[in-house]
């Protein structure tokens, strides 16, 4: 039981911290895009192909996760948002849009993983506590709801010759925590279901 409640709190900060990058991403993208790119109707792409990596990649996680286990894949999401936040700050300071869409895949990829936070919650309790593990880690994305848009208000101007840079920054140091959070989690690897689909 213990053991059920401290992997429901890691992952409910875990997807806190984790929205919270995502809020930052969110806000910002089109923005630094407007910035960056050739023309501001090419803004967006970073954006459009963060949200197209997140459905190529959400199966793949999926059965990496049934090989590999739940929290090495968790692990290689927060990573791959930190270094996607780093590529993004290092497009900002040396103004590749190129750089700005190779950092957006990358919290795409972070974000595919981050979906299975829930799932793996629900896995790993009881059948009578399964939704109330559920809401919590949910709830976790209520620190995002404030966290977030608060980061980004009073860090986009830090480096004022490289708007926006100290905010990916400071999403990247978020990943980071949240890294270290996540090494603490020992889930079991999901079994595959035997049951027979229902048509």
């Amino acid at each position: 039981m213990e053991l059920e409640k401290r992997n429901t709190l890691i992952l409910s900060i875990a997807q806190g911290l984790s929205v919270t990058t995502t809020n930052i991403n969110m806000i910002n993208t089109g923005l630094v895009g407007t910035i960056l790119a050739t023309h501001s109707s090419y803004a967006t792409i970073p954006l459009s192909l963060q949200f197209l990596t997140i459905a190529l990649t959400l199966i793949p996680v999926s059965l990496l996760m049934g090989k590999f286990g739940r929290r090495p894949m968790f692990l290689i999401g927060a990573m791959s948002a930190f270094v996607g936040c780093l590529v993004i700050a290092f497009a900002i300071y040396y103004k590749l849009f190129s750089l700005f869409i190779l950092g957006s895949i990358l919290l795409g990829f972070s974000q595919a993983n981050q979906q299975f936070y829930r799932y793996a919650a629900a896995d790993n309790v009881s059948i009578s506590l399964k939704s109330k593990a559920i809401s919590l880690v949910l709830a976790g994305g209520l620190i995002a709801a404030i966290l977030g848009p608060e980061v980004s208000r009073y860090s986009f101007d830090f480096f004022p010759d490289y708007i926006y840079l100290a905010t990916y920054l400071f999403a990247a140091i978020i990943q980071i925590i949240n890294f270290l959070i996540l090494i603490f989690i020992n889930i079991k690897k999901p079994i595959p279901s035997k049951k027979i689909n229902r048509p």
